[in-house]
């Protein structure tokens, strides 16, 4: 998992704006299936939720950033989280998890990863600055170079490259657990802070006080070089039979958008540059290489990852919102979504939420909708062949009759979603 890379940074997705190099992940969406319109929730806990559970933010309670110092609502123990299900399979299932969590509030409670099912943890409950016990205060002595690790409930000062010791906790675990197993890897890059990269790793070297959009870039470029030194330690025996998933969280934080591409448009907002993310698939699931159109969202991992393990995500005991995305693996081609809706609400768990922001579209059309203390209103814009949203439809009122047929049925489908809130878990 990417934290806080949008699909503006991968040249790839071949938009031809400015990216850092990242020739891993070319290399694998060279090989595998990636998708061209991933959406993710617009930040980084409620992504997290809806990959841990298969399940939106209006079940989970998880609308926004749940600030791990605070008394916050963060993912509810009573979740069947991803290696939970995975109990469900005909067989056995390892698990393990390394980096970044940030799915827990209140950071004395007990450590959530552990909690929520993994028989393996070591990484950080939250940010790298984020503190480890209630009454503290973030740290601005820590970040990418010296963090606070938990490793399965023990604390400890460690130092070095968190990227790297994530690889390396990674690289150790797929060697040390039983097939088959699940190695979920959550990378803190290129999350703030954007400190310079404390390890020798080629194209990441910038000075300190280099701007901060190139400090970002240099932390994407070592979260490539990382996730290469992954793939580089299975054997390729290994490798031939393994799935390997690679997820962004959100999209490119505001301050690390270079012009011209609206900043005001990135992380935490709805709109594409801040919820359209890398996501791609390779290994023995997937028939040829290449990318695909099909809509998706991060939810649907979970469904994916429970067809390969031989459980029926429509089998559980509460509804999943994923949905396998086996079908498109196959063939791209194949639709598995007539529809996809992100959004962000505060605060996490109360019903009803103070202010919503959120946007559900389908193939072509896009509508965003927002409600808070000051109103409430909405745009539609036509995204046929787009990287961006353009030009507001409302706005102008030159709808058209696609146009007008799709404000329809957008606002249907929304108005479905949304009239149960809170939708019965």
């Amino acid at each position: 998992m990417l934290d806080d890379v949008g699909f503006d940074k991968i040249a790839a997705y071949g938009h031809g704006w400015p990216t850092p190099a990242t020739p891993t992940l070319d290399r694998l969406m060279a090989e595998g299936r990636f998708f061209r319109h991933a959406w993710s929730q617009p930040m980084c806990s409620p992504t997290r939720a809806t990959l841990m559970t298969g399940r939106l933010a209006q079940r989970t309670g998880v609308g926004q950033i749940v600030f791990s110092w605070e008394e916050e609502v963060g993912l509810p123990d009573d979740e069947l989280t991803l290696p939970e299900m995975l109990r469900r399979s005909p067989v056995t299932w390892d698990t393990s998890f390394a980096g970044k969590w940030h799915l827990d509030g209140q950071p004395d409670a007990a450590h959530g990863p552990g909690r929520q099912g993994f028989g393996w943890y070591r990484g950080t409950l939250g940010n790298l600055r984020e503190p480890v016990h209630a009454g503290e205060e973030q740290s601005p002595d820590l970040g990418y170079a010296h963090w606070i690790e938990d490793d399965n409930g023990e604390l400890h000062d460690r130092r070095g490259f968190v990227v790297s010791r994530t690889a390396d906790d990674t690289i150790a675990r797929m060697a040390a657990m039983e097939e088959p197993w699940l190695m979920w890897s959550a990378f803190h890059a290129a999350h703030v802070p954007f400190d310079p990269v404390p390890a020798p790793i080629p194209g990441a070297e910038v000075p300190p006080d280099a701007p901060l959009a190139d400090r970002y870039d240099a932390l994407v470029r070592a979260a490539d070089h990382e996730l290469g030194r992954i793939l580089d330690a299975m054997s390729p025996e290994l490798r031939a039979r393994t799935t390997v998933i690679v997820v962004g969280d959100n999209g490119t934080p505001m301050q690390a958008i270079r012009p011209p591409l609206p900043q005001q448009h990135g992380k935490g907002s709805v709109y594409e540059l801040g919820v359209r993310v890398p996501l791609v698939v390779t290994g023995p699931l997937v028939d040829g290489a290449g990318p695909t159109d099909a809509l998706v969202h991060t939810v649907d991992v979970f469904a994916t990852i429970a067809s390969l393990a031989g459980v029926d995500p429509r089998g559980l005991d509460r509804v999943i919102d994923g949905v396998s995305l086996l079908p498109v693996l196959h063939d791209p081609e194949a639709r598995v979504r007539r529809t996809v809706t992100t959004d962000v609400f505060v605060p996490n768990g109360r019903v009803p939420a103070d202010a919503l922001f959120d946007a559900i579209r389908d193939e072509r059309f896009k509508l965003v909708s927002w409600r808070n203390t000051a109103g409430a209103g909405e745009s539609l814009f036509d995204l046929g062949g787009a990287d961006l949203e353009g030009t507001d439809l409302l706005a102008t009122g030159d709808l058209g009759e696609d146009g007008q047929r799709a404000l329809a049925e957008l606002r249907r489908a929304r108005a479905d979603l949304w009239a149960t809130w809170p939708i019965s878990r």
